[in-house]
């Protein structure tokens, strides 16, 4: 609404001045020259023409940083997707190293199973003899 009425505003303005500044003058452009302009459609024209200059170069401002902006998803898109491998990849080494550790358990008690039958084995006396004993009684 504001914006409708500063345009309205404006509009009244420059009818106020056109009304004012009918008289011809000579435009010289090159080697053209373009006689009796009224002095409100030459003001008219270069406000326009600074409108048009202006729109032009925002419009190349903002496709520049579009194409910034866009060209960062791309490597934020690339960063998740490589961040969302690595979770899975250590996911899977969790996974992993919990089955190495119950594994690493298992082998412990076996071990210490085993140490303590090869305890008990050396504690006995021997039956059967040796292969020394054997060669003295021969």
């Amino acid at each position: 609404m504001i914006i409708l009425i500063t345009a309205v505003l404006l509009s009244l303005g420059f009818a106020y001045l056109a009304t004012q500044n009918t008289t011809g003058v000579t435009l010289f452009a090159g080697g053209y020259a373009i006689e009796s302009i009224p002095v409100y459609l030459l003001i008219l024209g270069s406000l326009l023409l600074g409108l048009f200059t202006a729109w032009f170069l925002s419009t190349i401002s903002s496709v520049a940083s579009f194409m910034t902006i866009r060209k960062k998803d791309g490597t934020i898109h690339k960063a998740t997707q490589e961040l969302e491998k690595k979770d899975a990849i250590i996911l899977a080494l969790r996974g992993q190293l919990e089955h190495f550790a119950i594994e690493n358990s298992t082998l412990e008690e076996s071990l210490t199973k085993i140490k303590e039958k090869t305890q008990e084995t050396k504690k006995r006396p021997s039956l059967t003899p040796d292969f020394s004993s054997t060669l003295r009684h021969a």
